[in-house]
């Protein structure tokens, strides 16, 4: 069990190389990667709330998880300045693996009802989180190679 939780801590932390190495050497990226990477920080700082409500309320209702990019994150993503953004990002991403790094297993069983209306558990959250990830580094991937 711990080893799952580990794993999904280190699918987490290299999300940032991965992204470095996707920008490098580009000067120019499509608005469209940026605005992928810039929901993923918006994500990231969503699940962090979510996840702080997890650990001080046992059985929250938890309301549902948004993109909730600001305009001047979004001006920044179509900027063009993918360091800032990178910056941003790993700012969250930082906050989130924190938190999960310092985790009891009995935290990771943390439940809550979700904005579904079922039970949910921190774990089955974080690996939600991942493979939401997953996905947006596909997307993120055509984008580059689209644009």
């Amino acid at each position: 069990m711990l080893d799952s939780y580990r794993n999904l801590i280190d699918e987490l932390l290299g999300t940032p190389s991965i992204l470095r190495t996707m920008l490098d050497g580009t000067s120019a990226p499509p608005p469209e990667a940026l605005t992928l990477i810039d929901e993923l920080r918006a994500r990231d700082e969503g699940m962090l709330d979510r996840l702080n409500t997890m650990l001080a309320t046992q059985g929250a209702i938890l309301a549902p998880l948004v993109n909730d990019s600001t305009a001047e994150n979004a001006a920044l993503a179509l900027s063009g300045d993918p360091n800032e953004l990178l910056s941003r990002f790993d700012h969250a991403r930082g906050e989130i693996v924190s938190l999960l790094m310092n985790l009891t297993i009995r935290d990771w069983g943390r439940s809550a009802i979700g904005d579904d209306g079922q039970e949910t558990w921190l774990s089955d959250e974080v690996e939600n989180h991942v493979d939401f990830e997953e996905d947006q580094l596909v997307r993120i991937t055509n984008a580059m190679t689209a644009g």
